[in-house]
């Protein structure tokens, strides 16, 4: 489940595109990667390597609202 308007890429945008609710056939002229997340051991974390962080611990700290809503 999406939790925004902003959180829709790709085919929900294509969808809004076709019924006529947005203009732009893409929802960004350019993709901008925004980085990759860390592990402890500063190595690119992966489940794999076992350095993945526990997300119910994280939302537990933090809390699990979309950053968009607040």
């Amino acid at each position: 489940m999406r939790c925004c308007i902003c959180c829709i890429r790709g085919s929900g945008h294509k969808v809004l595109f076709d019924i006529g609710v947005v203009s732009t056939p893409e929802p960004f002229k350019k993709l901008v990667h925004q980085g990759i997340v860390l592990g402890e051991d500063n190595q690119k974390m992966s489940k794999s390597r076992g350095n993945v962080v526990n997300p119910d611990e994280m939302i537990d700290r933090f809390g699990g609202r979309c950053r968009a809503s607040l």
